[in-house]
């Protein structure tokens, strides 16, 4: 079950596209044309609206306020989010997998759309130590006994042994698709 969809008048002229929508004495009654009116009833017009709504399909209420030129659109869950057909035909939305989890992540593509920026690297962010070796290596020159050494002593902070063997073996693939 969905919630009903929040609903903006924004001034007079949404107020009658509203109230042409909506088949209710209340709203037809010249006292609630004006924001005034409206304020000073605003409990009973949201509770007559609200039972109007409550007795329909949130997605097609909204549709039909949208269509009317209302400003209305359904409240999504954020599990909804990424399965909404205005966020899949936008792109808002990617799927990303990482080996050491058992489901893929769905993530927020990015907040705005550019044609002229990319989206962001979707590679898995690296282990806590899972670079130690190759870096020290590379920037310092040390040899794989020595840094066996450092890590045995503590020196150096390395990622434990079963996903070092992940990684060795290529079980665990960064960016894995």
């Amino acid at each position: 079950m969905h919630a009903g969809p929040q609903v903006t008048v924004r001034d007079d002229d949404d107020w009658q596209r509203l109230s042409s929508i909506i088949d209710d004495p209340l709203f037809k009654d010249p006292a609630t044309a004006t924001r005034p009116g409206r304020l000073a009833r605003r409990a009973e017009l949201d509770a007559r609206l609200g039972q109007w709504i409550a007795g329909q399909d949130a997605e097609t209420v909204a549709q039909t306020l949208q269509g009317a030129g209302v400003p209305a659109a359904r409240m999504l869950r954020v599990p909804e989010q990424p399965e909404y057909p205005y966020y899949i035909e936008r792109g808002l939305f990617r799927v990303d997998h990482d080996d050491l989890l058992p489901d893929p992540l769905v993530i927020e593509r990015r907040p705005a759309i550019w044609n002229t920026i990319p989206d962001a690297d979707n590679r898995p962010a690296p282990l806590v130590g899972q670079d130690t070796f190759d870096v020290v290596r590379e920037w310092l020159g040390l040899e794989d006994a020595e840094i066996d050494r450092l890590a045995a002593e503590g020196v150096l902070e390395t990622v434990s042994d079963k996903i070092r063997s992940l990684i060795a073996d290529g079980s665990y693939k960064e960016g894995a698709q």
